[in-house]
């Protein structure tokens, strides 16, 4: 499921004056993992929407593939508790210049 097309449901379906329970549950319960694509197929549909190609909200953990590596991002306390548990280094300063890159040739 598109990433934008939750955060727009989130709207509908979690308002104060619409209490939907059992959306309201499982997106609780999801976890989300967004990928940020440096390469895409044509054609792009994230970018014709100007929702891409890096997410920058709505997720748990993010992840950019670069050449050799993969760079992840914590979107939220769920994120942060998964990464608690594994092992990981830090982003080098080298690294996320290479990502950005990427993205603003999109």
């Amino acid at each position: 499921m598109s990433l934008q097309r939750s955060l727009v449901q989130d709207r509908v379906f979690l308002r104060e004056e619409w209490n939907d329970s059992i959306y309201r549950t499982r997106r609780q319960n999801a976890f989300i993992l967004a990928v940020n694509c440096l390469h895409p197929c044509e054609p792009v549909f994230a970018l014709r929407m100007g929702t891409g190609p890096k997410a920058t909200t709505g997720f748990d953990i993010s992840l950019t593939e670069l050449e050799d590596v993969f760079l992840l991002e914590i979107g939220s306390e769920a994120g942060r508790m998964l990464v608690a548990g594994l092992p990981y280094q830090p982003a080098s300063a080298f690294l996320l210049p290479v990502r950005n890159k990427g993205i603003e040739k999109r």
